[in-house]
């Protein structure tokens, strides 16, 4: 049985949808926890409406997105969670996919599969470096999610044992903490199985999708980089893939964090230059103003 964990936080517009795409599942054996964290519209209310016994509300305080979905997974019946989000979707025969990869692999910690972005209404195919209905064990993860993250809340399923051993969701952190729950299970726990197959969908529609606002700088997953000070040390390939993430969220910190100079050029300061290509060490010998600039023109901000 799957354990399905969704946070639910003013999701109105979509969790319908959502729930939907769960029940209509070809693999129909499974619990729905929807961990309502403080919503202020009809979220709840819109969940409370729908008919099926697999559905379990628990209502708690907003403590953000992290806090709800280790409640959900503390709390589920079963040892498979599956993560989803309560604006994405799932294909009808996600989990029955999913069931299948986890019977082929069964001695993993964490499962995952392709994904598309939906983005006004377009699906968006991502570039992934493997080849297409690739199934089996990724024993480099960092170097294929060097485009993309291989891995979406939406399209993994855990383990909940050794998610809750590895500590689970790091609740300081409220954007960027799926990647951070990845590093840490992929770098502890054996290689992570994929299955190179879109079944899932990441919907950027929602207004209140987390990826369309502005965040708060010190709780960005870019703060706690030295976490994995000592895996940079033991693990090449994990430091150029941390490294070279770094270089591309300065863009974001600018965009969507803050323009203060002492806090970006701590930023830098942080990354190891040695692990990143030739143009970001150009770029980073840019006097400060000049890369404010052309990011502030690149991105129209």
């Amino acid at each position: 049985m799957f354990s399905i964990v969704i946070p639910l936080y003013n999701k109105e517009q979509s969790i319908v949808n959502t729930i939907k795409s769960v029940l209509n599942q070809s693999y129909q054996d499974f619990e729905i926890v929807v961990v309502n964290d403080g919503s202020t519209d009809n979220s709840l209310k819109l969940v409370e409406q729908i008919n099926d016994s697999r559905i379990r509300i628990i209502n708690k305080p907003n403590r953000g997105v992290s806090s709800a979905r280790n409640r959900g997974i503390k709390e589920a019946k079963s040892e498979l969670i599956a993560l989803l989000d309560g604006d994405d979707l799932w294909e009808h025969n996600y989990l029955e996919e999913m069931n299948s990869l986890i019977i082929d692999f069964p001695d993993r910690a964490i499962w995952g599969c392709n994904y598309d972005i939906i983005d006004n209404g377009k699906h968006v195919e991502r570039i992934v470096n493997l080849p297409i209905l690739f199934k089996g064990e990724l024993n480099d993860y960092f170097d294929g999610s060097k485009n993309y993250p291989l891995f979406w809340t939406s399209s993994v399923i855990l383990k909940k044992s050794k998610t809750i051993e590895i500590g689970g969701f790091d609740e300081r952190i409220t954007i960027g903490e799926d990647l951070d729950l990845w590093f840490r299970m992929i770098l502890n726990y054996p290689p992570p199985i994929f299955y190179n197959k879109v079944l899932a969908h990441y919907n950027m529609i929602d207004p209140n999708s987390a990826m369309k606002k502005k965040h708060d700088f010190s709780k960005s997953i870019m703060c706690y980089f030295d976490k994995y000070k000592e895996w940079e040390l033991k693990n090449e390939d994990f430091a150029r893939y941390l490294n070279l993430f770094s270089c591309r969220k300065f863009i974001d910190v600018i965009v969507n964090f803050t323009e203060d100079e002492n806090i970006l050029e701590d930023y830098v300061n942080k990354i190891d230059k040695k692990y990143i290509p030739i143009r970001w060490n150009l770029f980073f010998k840019l006097p400060f103003k000049t890369r404010k600039t052309i990011i502030n023109l690149l991105y129209n901000h």
